[in-house]
């Protein structure tokens, strides 16, 4: 039986997770020290998290429990399958925002695995890596944009693939409309993209101007220093 629900607010109200303390501990630094420290969550049958988003939630504890999710209520024991389409988009924008949850409560081999399955995944939606007629990578803009207009600081550890993917193709895209408009509207990923044109490479943390962006917060417990 589960020993502890995780409660969190979504769009209908509050919603619950039963899972065990002994499972999430055993993946998350945050969990480890909420329910085996000196913290009310070590006493509680809950403990409630805040501004997270939901899916994403379920995409963590999923994955404690050695499952994969998909974003949209299901789960599977082996990876879930990317197609050159909106699904398929959505599904890796889902896990950027599943690395943003990861990385604020410390499910660090979560972080790596997904900052390490992110090329592959990108490789799956751009049409001309996909066998599909060539052309402008909608579903890659759509998450570039993500990543530095949604998570401009907490998914920064993500850019560098899409800056490479963009790097690699630029020649067959830079004179689009599309590829103007994306480079207007995201600076900082135009200033990356030059670096990496260069021969500079994207350098990980850094944001156009004097790199001073920090990651996202790691979530706190009550009294923690």
């Amino acid at each position: 039986m589960s020993d502890v629900t995780v409660l969190f607010q979504t769009e209908h109200g509050t919603c619950s997770i039963s899972a065990h303390k002994i499972v999430l501990a055993q993946s998350s630094d945050f969990f480890k020290k909420a329910f085996i420290g000196n913290f009310k969550e070590a006493a509680s049958a809950q403990v409630r998290l805040h501004d997270d988003d939901p899916r994403a939630l379920f995409g963590l504890v999923g994955h404690c429990y050695g499952l994969h999710y998909d974003g949209s209520f299901h789960y599977s024991k082996s990876d879930i399958p990317i197609d050159c389409n909106d699904d398929g988009a959505a599904y890796i924008q889902h896990r950027v925002n599943v690395y943003v949850v990861a990385d604020k409560y410390g499910v660090v081999n979560l972080c790596n695995e997904i900052r390490d399955k992110l090329p592959d995944m990108l490789d799956r939606i751009v049409p001309s890596m996909c066998g599909l007629v060539k052309g402008y990578p909608t579903h890659l803009d759509q998450i570039a944009r993500h990543i530095y207009l949604v998570h401009p600081v907490a998914a920064k550890q993500l850019r560098k693939p899409i800056v490479d993917m963009f790097a690699k193709h630029v020649k067959s895209w830079v004179g689009t409309q599309e590829f103007e408009r994306l480079v207007l509207d995201l600076p900082e990923f135009a200033v990356e993209l030059f670096r990496a044109l260069a021969g500079e490479g994207t350098k990980q943390g850094t944001t156009a101007g004097a790199g001073k962006g920090k990651r996202g917060q790691r979530r706190r417990l009550a009294g923690e220093v």
